[in-house]
């Protein structure tokens, strides 16, 4: 059969058989963007099948093309960052049933949607049907043309993706305590590489933890489960750490591996995956440096946070969309007296704040940083970003704390 392959990922030294390969990261491709996401190679190849039909394309594909960018954190800049703002002005415009519906079951506004609801709210109630049962739910939601079944399955995706956040905090709680004991085998040292892995953990959410101690530990992070014959896993990497070329050094001994520099996954017979653990901490050890390990946060301007009002985060808002090469604009104000302070969230691992500065006062929450709260007292610096907060019909102003300490 005749083949064309869509693709976006570094590619291997041998390239399979096929009538053609769309992949702008192929070695020797002449297209001017080498960024694109899966989703956009996809879309540039609907976008040319429509020119040679002579049809416009439907606005549907703009807002998969969004959904697909953000959700595989694409580079928000050029045609990326072009394909998700027209999938985002087609959402607010269009009336699609099953998005629509998707967007009231997650308490979301239609006409102020942003990158970071579609990012942190439609997305992942969008693909939890994928990694905990099948697709095929999904794929039912965006295809229906019922309002009343669009309502049904949107309430099935969101009653299943809070089944997968419980299982996601359980297995983050259990990959802490594993690298706990790594840490402490290692000399109370932090290892260059963060393996963890359970059998119960479905292979869905690996991605999702790797990620998470990634954020939270800022080293290259395996995930893995499975059994004692095949494990699969996921990979996540900091900007020192090219993941998919590390994977490259070890290629011999997996069944199947594929991604990029930040992202990658793997298949691995249970014999090889000790072999493959100490190549790729070996590897990680000799490649990168001790000044690697530490996140950076860019601070765009140092401000009172007087500054902020409607008009001032109106124009931050046209910044948008947000994401991966375009983040949201973090600012520093120093000096925030502390009014209040508590922990939030199930686990209590969020921390709510009551700041203010020459008479004003600010809400402020600082996402998983609950453990910090005995900082949160007297007067603090603060890294945050800003923005409306709409709840119960009331449109108030909430700085999203990056990081914070106290005042000098």
């Amino acid at each position: 059969i005749e083949t064309i392959i869509s693709d976006h990922h570094t590619s291997v030294d041998e390239l399979p058989e096929a009538f053609a390969i769309i992949n702008p990261s192929l070695p020797n491709s002449k297209y001017p963007f080498e960024h694109l996401t899966g989703v956009g190679t996809a879309f540039k190849i609907i976008e040319a099948l429509f020119s040679y039909l002579g049809r416009d394309l439907p606005p549907e594909v703009y807002v998969f093309s969004a959904f697909g960018t953000l959700s595989d954190v694409g580079l928000m800049k050029d045609e990326n960052r072009y394909l998700t703002q027209r999938g985002i002005q087609a959402i607010k415009s269009e009336n699609i049933l099953g998005i629509d519906a998707l967007i009231r079951v997650s308490g979301i506004t239609k006409n102020r949607l942003s990158s970071e609801d579609l990012s942190f709210g439609i997305i992942p109630r969008l693909n939890v049907a994928g990694r905990l049962q099948h697709a095929e739910l999904s794929l039912d939601l965006l295809l229906t043309e019922n309002d009343s079944q669009a309502l049904s399955l949107a309430e099935k995706l969101n009653a299943l993706n809070k089944t997968r956040q419980t299982l996601t905090d359980k297995a983050i709680r259990q990959a802490r305590q594993q690298v706990a004991k790594s840490v402490r085998e290692n000399g109370n040292n932090m290892p260059s590489m963060i393996f963890v892995g359970h059998k119960s953990w479905s292979p869905g959410i690996l991605g999702l933890i790797a990620a998470r101690l990634v954020e939270e530990f800022y080293r290259p992070t395996v995930a893995v489960s499975g059994s004692q014959e095949i494990y699969r896993a996921s990979a996540r990497s900091i900007p020192d750490f090219n993941m998919i070329e590390a994977f490259k050094k070890c290629d011999e001994i997996f069944e199947k591996y594929g991604g990029h520099s930040m992202a990658a996954g793997f298949t691995i017979k249970g014999e090889n995956l000790r072999q493959f653990r100490e190549n790729l901490t070996v590897f990680a050890e000799t490649n990168v440096t001790e000044e690697s390990f530490g996140s950076v946060l860019d601070i765009e301007q140092e401000i009172s946070p007087t500054w902020l009002n409607q008009e001032s985060i109106s124009f931050l808002n046209s910044l948008e969309p947000f994401g991966q090469g375009n983040p949201t604009p973090t600012f520093l104000s120093r000096g925030m007296s502390v009014l209040g302070a508590k922990t939030v969230g199930k686990d209590k691992t969020h921390l709510k704040l009551t700041l203010e500065k020459n008479d004003y006062v600010y809400d402020a929450i600082a996402f998983r940083q609950g453990q910090s709260l005995n900082t949160a007292r007297g007067t603090v610096d603060i890294a945050y970003t800003a923005g409306m907060n709409y709840w119960n019909g009331k449109e108030t102003m909430q700085l999203t704390v990056q990081d914070f300490k106290r005042s000098d």
